[in-house]
């Protein structure tokens, strides 16, 4: 047992996963602590995933808990296992146990409602036992961001809805149909010639077209991650790396019948502001309800996302940066009033000198290497805040 002024900190992560080795190291720096580890690949794979859970918190008694959701992702043993947990819920699309013989095949696109109806499946047990648990060994749970904030997050659409309801600046968003061309029609209609269509249950990009249509309605260009490959009468999309250019009706409505599938939203496309001819948008980590950290993100294309090759840069080398800059944080901050369970997230933010707009909040979105606010790592920030 831990001596009394131990801070017991229960992660829940992929514990190969860098996030959680960032984590760790934050937690070393600090005051003494118990770490207690869950693995989603042991949770998920044990015959009783839940009784482990017990067990590893059988001999922590009148004791305040501090409790870290991690993202599941980048272990493809766990989006099997949350695929076939969320089979259950909505097999029509795949069974269960055809879920977990799915072949491991990179990048491929696809089962994300499935996966998103699993890990809340997944994440209403394990907030059901820690509760259990509480109430029978007298536990203090702090949370640094709820289940049902995480949650929140991760429904891209319903989170955009619910800042809009709250009066927090967001794009505003576009009614989708099924038929494509159908769609079109009333775009065109409604004079809205560049669009965003993002997968509501989608992160990094992935999934994301950004939609440029002719006035007339002759001449389409799609922007996306995805790689669309097309086999005899199968047609797959894969995540890549590599922003693609489609510019044939043919294939962009496949891609957006691709993304339809797994649960879509659209909204207005804005333009970005401009560094050096690329545009920008910023990465803004609120902690505690204050933003402290943040990259500015650049690049030629609509996605600005840093793992697709683009680049930071500084917001402050722009005319109005600083203008900017205020603007951004003020608007996550108000976000983060919307959400008292989310101690720490990431909002991802378009810039004018007087108006920012929330265009995604994430709840994993604390990964920022080597940017440090008053010599502290987001990681640093999340421990500090939760012990003091």
């Amino acid at each position: 047992m831990p001596v009394k002024s131990t801070a017991i900190w229960v992660v829940l992560c992929n514990p190969e996963n860098r996030r959680f080795s960032f984590f760790r190291e934050a937690l070393e720096k600090g005051a003494p602590h118990q770490l207690i580890l869950i693995s989603y690949e042991e949770l998920l794979q044990h015959p009783s995933g839940m009784a482990l859970l017990a067990a590893k918190l059988s001999g922590v008694k009148g004791r305040k808990v501090y409790i870290k959701i991690e993202s599941p992702g980048e272990n493809f043993l766990v989006t099997k296992h949350l695929i076939a947990l969320g089979a259950e819920e909505l097999p029509s699309r795949i069974t269960p146990e055809l879920a977990m013989q799915l072949p491991f095949d990179k990048g491929r696109f696809g089962y994300l409602h499935e996966w998103y109806l699993g890990f809340r499946k997944l994440l209403g047990t394990v907030s059901e036992v820690l509760d259990e648990l509480a109430a029978s060994n007298t536990l203090s749970l702090a949370y640094l961001n709820t289940p049902s904030a995480v949650l929140s997050m991760l429904d891209k659409h319903a989170c955009q809805r619910f800042l809009e309801a709250h009066n927090i600046s967001t794009p505003k968003l576009i009614p989708v149909i099924e038929d494509f061309s159908s769609w079109v029609g009333k775009l065109i209609e409604k004079r809205c010639f560049q669009v965003f269509i993002k997968p509501k249950y989608g992160s990094s990009a992935a999934g994301v077209i950004a939609l440029r249509i002719k006035p007339d309605g002759n001449q389409f260009i799609a922007r996306t991650s995805l790689e669309l490959v097309k086999q005899q009468r199968d047609v797959r999309c894969y995540n890549s790396l590599k922003v693609r250019t489609y510019s044939t009706v043919e294939e962009i409505e496949m891609l957006y019948d691709t993304v339809m599938r797994e649960g879509a939203y659209a909204e207005q496309w804005l333009p970005k502001a401009q560094i050096n001819g690329k545009s920008f948008d910023l990465r803004v980590v609120v902690v505690n309800g204050k933003a402290t950290h943040s990259v500015t993100r650049c690049s030629h294309s609509p996605m600005t996302n840093l793992h697709l090759g683009n680049q930071r840069c500084d917001v402050l080398e722009h005319e109005f940066g600083r203008q900017m800059s205020n603007c951004a944080y003020e608007t996550a901050e108000q976000a983060a009033v919307a959400f008292p369970e989310a101690r720490c997230f990431g909002a991802d933010v378009i810039v004018s000198p007087k108006r920012a707009r929330i265009i995604e909040l994430n709840a994993f979105g604390d990964l920022l290497p080597g940017i440090e606010h008053k010599g502290k790592s987001t990681y640093d920030a999340q421990v500090e805040a939760m012990i003091c």
